[in-house]
């Protein structure tokens, strides 16, 4: 099976099967609690969620790492002096893959996408019994559709190998080249014994991370291709969970010398204010009115720029002041504001 076909194929059933979910994939869409106290939409809606895969970096560099230093040559099947630890490594770079935060969300929202849930916002991974998301959750709705991606899943995620290693319950047997798997049952005090041979663990463990790896860079890809927007909308209006509606805009962001896609997502209120040059507005929940010096209309959306600030906001965020009222001025706005119009 060619995992690199299966992911290019997959990203194209996605976007075409339901075109703003596939985008909140891409944006990595997530609600944060208790975001909306300091959100300038008042929302727990975010994009570019990125701690998982903050926490994904250091299981990345090293298992890249590793494969340069042992697959770059054909023919590699653990018969080297380093033999015996090459198939430890393995073990837990493989047990790693299946514990990703970042790899298991990306794969939930894909059986969503494929089995014509909406966006799940609010995905949370279970502490234990991983082993019954993964297969419940994920594997048996795309076998039971009969997908490829799902074969895939299922021909590649082994429970009892990361349970057995994760406990260390195992044992491997260099001279009969077969890992054995020892799985204690509740029920039961001895351990059941399983085997698996080098070449089927070693054909799992490639197709495991060639399919972590090559998904993460077509969705890496998929991102750089929206941000290409150069700042505009790529989505029209749609409606979140909460009833409000949402757009999506894409831009490129220069960090540390580097450009990098950025999501940003707008929420529109109903009967909100337009404004003009001229009038003056207030951040929501502040009292301190700043004049508006510059707007710019688009079908679903107003944005404006306050005297003082850098760049352009949404109306979303604003009410109509008058520029007359009496203000209570104090520190903790003054940091709001500031933080707002930078």
């Amino acid at each position: 099976m060619n995992v690199s076909r299966v992911v290019d194929d997959l990203m194209f059933r996605l976007y075409h099967k339901s075109y703003n979910d596939f985008i909140l994939l891409i944006a990595r869409g997530q609600t944060i609690p208790r975001l909306e106290r300091v959100s300038p939409s008042h929302s727990n809606y975010s994009l570019d969620y990125t701690l998982d895969e903050h926490y994904d970096e250091t299981r990345e560099l090293f298992y890249v790492e590793y494969l340069n230093s042992k697959y770059k040559k054909e023919g590699f099947d653990y018969r080297t002096d380093d033999g015996f630890f090459c198939l430890n490594i393995e073990l837990m770079i493989y047990c790693h893959i299946w514990e990703s935060s970042l790899f298991l969300k990306s794969l939930k929202h894909i059986t969503d996408l494929l089995t014509g849930h909406e966006y799940d916002w609010e995905i949370e991974l279970p502490d234990m019994k991983i082993k019954p998301f993964i297969k419940e959750s994920i594997i048996k709705p795309l076998v039971d559709i009969d997908d490829e991606f799902g074969q895939l899943l299922k021909k590649v995620y082994s429970p009892n190998l990361r349970n057995s290693f994760a406990h260390s319950l195992y044992h491997i047997d260099m001279e009969c080249r077969k890992i054995y798997l020892y799985i204690k049952r509740p029920d039961e005090e001895d351990c059941v014994g399983r085997e698996i041979t080098f070449e089927e663990f070693q054909e799992k463990f490639l197709y495991s991370i060639s399919l972590c790896y090559l998904l993460r860079l077509s969705i890496n890809h998929q991102r750089d291709m929206a941000a290409n927007s150069h700042g505009g909308a790529i989505t029209k209006a749609f409606k979140v969970p909460s009833g409000r509606m949402m757009q999506i805009f894409a831009d490129y962001k220069e960090i540390k010398g580097k450009r990098h896609p950025v999501f940003s997502g707008v929420l529109i209120k109903e009967g909100v204010h337009r404004f003009k040059v001229g009038d003056w507005a207030k951040f929501e929940g502040l009292q301190t009115p700043i004049e508006v010096i510059a707007v710019k209309d688009t079908e679903t959306e107003q944005f404006v720029k306050l005297k003082g600030a850098r760049k352009m906001c949404s109306s979303t965020m604003l009410e109509m002041a008058d520029a007359q009222d009496e203000i209570e001025y104090n520190c903790k706005d003054y940091q709001i504001i500031r933080r707002y119009l930078s």
